[in-house]
This record gives structure tokens, C-alpha cells and sequence, in this order.
């Protein structure tokens, strides 16, 4: 191996160095969840019905799924992202919501609880305790959402007892939004629905973001993230692969 060759190695092992001490700089936050009408929760709740277009002024409890009576009820959760610094990847997504306590008027069938994308919500107050004034509407009844971003299978009104959580999973749709709203110096807003392929009432009961006075916990999310690597860092990965094949080749 000629000298030449020895310096772009080592070259590249400097660039290997440098990647490895930014993924250090890996980082988790979790925003929500704690004791409600507090800071650091800067979490907004609410629910729509399908019958009714303006917002429900509902702060407290968010409980998706159907009245039984050909009418529906969807939630609405916003997390505020600011606390997240400039320059960061989201590699990992979740959301839990805790349980309020069983709706024993339910029919208690067995339902899929789906996140949905509610980026077109036309929500525009800042994320602050008093959210929610009443002036704003939804512009579709049951609320303005998009796609499925993840989604709880199997779960029933009998699930959702006191203070249990439920998680959705990280997916690759939920990253997606959540980077797209981190992107746009936005809060990150979703929307709650329960299909249950039954006529009957059936309804999910969680916390929600206030209006709780036993210290009950708020829905919550947790962002994994990491910082953009350095332009240099990113070049001299690029030679160090090059010079690795280009070794390869010689020997």
C-alpha cells in the first residue's frame, strides 16, 4: 500500500470519527404527560362530532369513537415542538394517551384506534393553557384530517381504565409528520379515530391536556433526534468509502 493510500485512509477514519461524535449528540424529549395545567405538558386536546362542524370546547377528555345513533366523535391533540433545537433529525416517534375510565354505556366491541394526520386543521391560536377560545372551526364535520400515521388494534372502551397507557408505535408516516411540522417551526397537530365495525355506542375515554384537578397525566410525545451532520463530515465519509474500495482494488 503506497503512502498516498495510508493518508486517505486515515483520512477517512477522521471522517468516521467525526460522524460517530455526532451520533453522541443523539437526544430524546418528551413533551406532555406529568401532572395536566403545568408546564412543561404544552399540550391542546379537544373533540369534534361528525354532525357538528365548530370544535367542541372539551379540554379535559378526548373519547373518540361513535354515539350509537349514526353519529360520530373524533379527538384533536397539538404538541408544541419548539423545545426541540435547530438543525435536527427525528428518527423516532411516539405518542401515548392515558385512560380516563370505562364508558359503561359502550357496547365494549373490539375497535382500531388510528392517529391521524390533522396538519390542515385550521388551528391557529398559540399552545397555551386558554387554547381554544371557540372562534376557530372545523371546516369538515368530524373534524379536518388526512391520513393514518399509526395505529392501536384490538383496544375497547373496557381498556381505557384510569391512567392506562396506550402507545403508538413509531412508523416511518409518523417521522414523517413529525419532521414536516419540526420543519415548519409549527406545532405538530393529530387526529383521533375509532373504527369499530359496530353500530352500537362504543367509546375510548382519555385524558386530556387540562381542565383535570386530580393531577391526572396528559397525553404525551417522545422524539428521538439527532443533529444534520456537518457538510464536511458528510465529504470526508464519501472519500473514506471511496478510499476503502479504491484499497479493495489494489489488494
Amino acid at each position: 500500500m503506497n503512502s498516498r493510500l495510508r493518508t486517505l485512509m486515515r483520512v477517512a477514519a477522521v471522517g468516521t470519527m467525526v460522524l460517530l461524535a455526532d451520533a453522541t449528540q443523539a437526544a430524546t424529549i418528551t413533551i406532555g404527560g406529568g401532572t395536566p395545567n403545568a408546564s412543561p405538558d404544552n399540550t391542546v386536546t379537544t373533540w369534534a362530532r361528525s354532525d357538528q362542524p365548530a370544535k367542541n370546547e372539551s379540554d379535559g377528555i378526548i373519547f373518540p369513537g361513535q354515539l350509537g345513533n349514526g353519529h360520530t366523535l373524533r379527538g384533536f391533540i397539538a404538541f408544541d415542538l419548539s423545545a426541540i433545537p435547530v438543525g435536527q433529525v427525528i428518527t423516532s416517534v411516539t405518542v401515548v394517551l392515558y385512560g380516563d375510565k370505562v364508558d359503561t354505556s359502550s357496547a365494549n366491541d373490539a375497535g382500531t384506534l388510528n392517529l391521524l394526520d390533522a396538519s390542515v386543521q385550521p388551528f391557529t391560536n398559540d399552545l397555551t393553557w386558554e387554547t381554544y377560545d371557540g372562534t376557530n372551526a372545523w371546516t369538515a364535520v368530524g373534524g379536518d384530517f388526512t391520513g393514518t400515521l399509526s395505529s392501536i388494534v384490538g383496544i375497547r372502551s373496557t381498556d381505557t381504565v384510569t391512567d392506562s397507557a396506550h402507545t403508538f408505535a413509531s412508523t416511518t408516516a409518523l417521522i414523517a409528520a413529525v419532521q414536516a411540522a419540526y420543519d415548519s417551526s409549527t406545532d405538530v397537530r393529530f387526529g383521533l379515530d375509532f373504527d369499530v365495525n359496530s353500530a352500537a355506542r362504543n367509546l375510548v375515554r382519555f385524558r386530556g391536556a387540562q381542565g383535570n384537578s386530580d393531577g391526572t397525566i396528559a397525553p404525551s410525545i417522545t422524539i428521538d433526534y439527532v443533529p444534520i451532520p456537518e457538510p464536511a463530515s458528510v465529504i470526508l465519509l464519501t472519500m473514506g468509502g471511496l478510499c476503502l474500495i479504491k484499497g479493495r482494488r489494489i489488494n
